[in-house]
């Protein structure tokens, strides 16, 4: 049994697949479009609300000579990148999260009732994302209420800005607690001095003129309340000049200092500034930076900066000049005070211990009340920290039109795609799974058989199409006998009701018709069908010549035809044993007489699955062609039929691809062989007369090209 190389899969038989399983694929498009349409009706609307949040990470300056830090500590990109990512993660966190969940007071709402852990399942729907080479951040947050999602993502920013003025008016506080908690001990300091005082005039006795005395007391309290205010004013404008020549050399902002606030001169320019800063940031919307005005605007607010600088010179120069004469008038105090102790060396040997005490405590009341004054302006600033808070709202949320799932247009795009790729792979699926044979490269590849020829389906036996198919497997026939040296033509399927019976007729009708003598023999002695296609009645036949007839006498057991050149040996009785009758040597005499008689024999045997009767016709069969359903039998039953064909090396010629149904994908192998037209309201053909080059060597079954 002689075959074809199996050739190899190229990309155009994927497209048949899938243009033969192109409903199947339409199908699941559909059924999956239909499935999203219905998801995304049925789905709930999701609104989506967003803010933007500025994130500056530079450190404010609180107290003079101390950092009190609202922002990144020191001013090193990593120190600020650090920050930066830290407040990030403040912004997802669940305390910042339980926050608002009480702020807007979500428990009783629809959506977290009955939840076992409702602040993180309102922390999981906060969405952080920073912007790229940027300090502003978007925070957005999803809900089924577009009011809400609006409301609830900027309670969300509020509650974050507020939670960084907490933290910087609570550590400001404790700073304050720090300072209550010392002038607790220099107030019983003070206590101790005036009781000392007491004690020192009680236990002096002092008798002197009360005139002299009190001048002197009185000069020595002035000069002293002088020294001490000097002293005191030394220590506040050392303090005030020491903290701002750290603040400059810091790099920290002067302008905070109450004596720069307070300047007005300094409070002009900075509303200057402002306005100027307003002005450009209007400019800048609506001009370019290259523009005259932007750039005059720009070179204002430099000149602006350059005299706040200058102004800040003035009054750092004004603070070392108070500071300067305060230090004299301290060393102008002292020298009256070394004068008048002089003079009233008398009476300070008598007094001097009380009126040391006494400067003493009078020293100390007073620092306690600057010291007091103090901490009560500092009182007043720790309010005012929110206006120096380095983080803010920049845009707040507005309510969201239109929700952001679910996607309509997308959700019927990706559901298009994912329906077409399964449509796809549904069809190659199946046809991965479909073991049966479809096409003429199926035969040639999964059978290693010739194409002898293409049977379509049909409705009629006297349409064109089908004379026309029958016509191009007699003419393969021709090619495989070898110039009629092979008579004796054998039918065989692998299975039952494939056509071949049908074919039988049709081709012997076709070799009948070119003028051939023909004699078709019913050997299927279990369903004989030739009689009906004949339309002869089925006895007397070969079971009756076989059993009955004598040698030589079979013409009285044919019957004839509607065509003077076609005869046929019907079945006659059905058998109990078909096997040992054909296998009778005067079944090989009847074929050996019907050769000489006849230019062709043509047997039609039972299928080859599972009968031995065809094993025993092809061993007497000088040629067999196996007749092929489309789409009908496993392809691997098929092989084991050769297989057994194989065993009594009969010379299979090709195959016959019946019944292929033209209109559903197969068109393309058809289309080799006819072309379409009309006759009669019926879509007939006429025959193409192409055929592939057939081989030469003798024992080869010649292939048609189709």
């Amino acid at each position: 049994m002689e075959g074809v190389a199996p050739r190899e899969v190229h990309l155009r038989d994927y497209w048949k697949v899938i243009w033969q399983g192109r409903y199947t694929v339409l199908t699941v498009l559909v059924t999956v479009l239909a499935l999203t349409i219905l998801k995304v009706e049925l789905s709930t609307p999701i609104y989506k609300a967003s803010l933007e949040l500025e994130i500056r990470p530079e450190a404010r300056r609180i107290l003079p000579g101390q950092e009190q830090l609202m922002g990144a500590e020191g001013g090193g990109w990593l120190s600020e990148e650090k920050y930066f990512n830290t407040q990030l993660e403040v912004l997802r966190s669940r305390d910042l999260a339980e926050r608002v969940y009480r702020k807007l007071h979500l428990e009783t709402h629809r959506d977290f009732k009955g939840l076992s852990d409702p602040v993180g399942a309102f922390a999981g729907r906060v969405e952080v994302k920073p912007k790229v080479n940027t300090r502003l951040v978007t925070v957005s947050l999803e809900t089924k209420d577009p009011k809400e999602a609006r409301e609830w993502v900027n309670a969300l920013g509020d509650c974050y800005v507020k939670r960084n003025v907490d933290q910087a008016t609570a550590s400001f506080t404790a700073i304050l607690g720090e300072i209550e908690r010392g002038m607790e001990t220099f107030r019983s300091s003070l206590g101790q001095a005036d009781a000392e005082r007491l004690r020192t005039m009680a236990s002096k006795d002092l008798f002197v003129p009360e005139n002299v005395q009190e001048v002197i007391k009185q000069n020595l309290q002035t000069y002293n309340e002088g020294l001490t205010q000097q002293r005191v004013r030394i220590g506040s404008l050392s303090t005030e000049l020491q903290a701002v020549e750290q603040l400059r050399s810091e790099g920290g902002d002067t302008q905070n200092v109450p004596r720069f606030v307070d300047d007005p001169v300094m409070q002009d320019l900075r509303l200057q500034k402002q306005a100027a800063e307003r002005e450009l940031a209007r400019l800048a919307e609506e001009k370019r930076p290259t523009h005259p005005d932007y750039v005059a605007k720009v070179s204002e607010v430099r000149r602006i900066d350059d005299r706040i600088k200058d102004q800040v010179g003035r009054v750092g120069d004004k603070l070392r000049t108070e500071l300067r004469l305060a230090r004299e008038n301290a060393t102008y105090l002292e020298n009256q005070i070394r004068t008048t102790e002089k003079q009233a060396y008398t009476l300070k040997q008598a007094s001097s211990t009380y009126d040391l005490a006494k400067t003493e405590s009078d020293s100390r009341r007073k620092v306690y009340d600057v010291v007091t004054e103090t901490m009560q302006r500092l009182t007043v600033a720790a309010q005012l920290i929110s206006m120096n808070n380095n983080v803010s709202i920049l845009d707040r949320a507005v309510e969201p039109r239109r929700p952001v799932r679910p996607r309509r247009v997308m959700s019927l795009a990706l559901g298009g795609l994912i329906g077409l790729l399964m449509g796809v792979g549904t069809v190659l699926l199946l046809d991965y799974f479909d073991n049966t044979i479809r096409t003429p490269e199926d035969v040639e590849q999964y059978l290693g058989l010739s194409i002898l020829g293409i049977v379509p389906r049909f409705r009629e036996s006297e349409s064109t199409v089908a004379r026309e198919a029958y016509q191009s497997l007699r003419t393969s026939i021709l090619f495989s006998s070898h110039n009629r040296e092979k008579k004796i033509l054998l039918f065989t399927s692998a299975g039952p009701q494939e056509g071949k019976s049908n074919t039988v007729a049709q081709v012997s009708r076709a070799l009948a018709s070119a003028g051939d003598r023909v004699v078709v023999l019913d050997c299927d002695l279990r369903r004989p069908t030739q009689h009906h296609h004949m339309k002869v009645t089925r006895e007397p036949g070969l079971t009756n010549y076989l059993l009955e007839g004598r040698h030589g006498d079979y013409a009285a057991y044919m019957h004839d035809t509607d065509l003077p050149t076609l005869k046929l040996f019907t079945c006659g009785p059905i058998p109990p044993n078909p096997p040992e009758l054909l296998g009778l040597p005067k079944f090989r005499n009847l074929l050996a007489d019907l050769r000489g008689e006849f230019d062709w024999v043509v047997i039609d045997s039972p299928p080859v699955a599972s009968l031995a009767d065809s094993i025993v016709l092809a061993s007497m069969a000088e040629m067999m062609a196996v007749v092929i359903k489309h789409n009908q039998n496993d392809r691997e039953l098929i092989r084991r039929s050769l297989k057994r064909l194989s065993d009594v090396k009969v010379h299979v010629i090709g195959a016959v691809l019946n019944h292929i149904e033209m209109g559903r994908g197969n068109d393309y192998y058809y289309a080799g062989y006819y072309y379409y037209g009309s006759d009669e309201g019926e879509r007939e053909g006429r025959r193409v007369k192409k055929f592939r080059s057939a081989s030469n060597r003798p024992d080869s079954g010649t292939k048609v090209a189709l």
